[in-house]
């Protein structure tokens, strides 16, 4: 039902239920008889509250949401925040980066809010999701290309230092270190919640 539809059978009965007041019906008859009446056109709930010099009146309709698909919005949404960031002088990596992120976003947004969570909770886990999945690709890039770029001056031509080594093998174990955290934090949360179910 349209909103013009439920405003035209609030007017009616509002209307009815002021010429019932008008012809002297009784207040229980008036409540009952406007909720009857709404509810057979087609309103979901129908409340009426008389007043010495007033009519309150209160109406729910079937309203039917307009959806898009997930399977559309998602990629979508990912999209667009990647050619935001690339307008903001992005580069390529760090667009497919910002793409994938804000569709994993919308992905576990839409998954919680079928399930009918808080909107704040909804929120907030999102925004962990996301941040954390942003934070990973900042702090595996920062420490990979110091890995790469340390072990590209390590080549036969040029005599090996104390010094490059070392940053090889510090920025080396931070990277695994990264990714070895993140597996754990991920895997983290499932393994306590299903300790006490059978694997099979």
């Amino acid at each position: 039902m349209y909103a013009d539809n439920q405003n035209d059978i609030t007017r009616l009965v509002v209307r009815s239920a002021q010429l019932l007041l008008a012809y002297g019906a009784v207040s229980d008859l008036i409540e009952e008889l406007s909720q009857r009446l709404g509810k057979a056109l087609g309103l979901v709930s129908v409340e009426l509250t008389i007043l010495s010099n007033a009519l309150v009146f209160t109406s729910l309709a079937r309203i039917q949401p307009n959806t898009f698909p997930v399977k559309v919005v998602t990629p979508v949404i990912g999209l667009s925040c990647a050619s935001l960031y690339h307008l903001l002088a992005g580069d390529k990596i760090a667009c497919l980066v910002a793409c994938i992120v804000s569709s994993i976003g919308k992905s576990v947004r839409q998954f919680l809010t079928k399930r009918q969570f808080n909107l704040l909770v909804s929120f907030s886990i999102t925004a962990f999701i996301t941040n954390t999945a942003a934070i990973i690709h900042m702090l595996a890039e920062t420490y990979v290309s110091n890995t790469v770029t340390a072990r590209t001056q390590l080549t036969p031509q040029n005599q090996i230092s104390p010094e490059l080594s070392e940053q090889v093998t510090v920025s080396g174990f931070e990277m695994v270190f990264i990714v070895a955290a993140v597996a754990v934090g991920i895997a983290l949360p499932s393994l306590v919640y299903y300790r006490n179910r059978p694997i099979i």
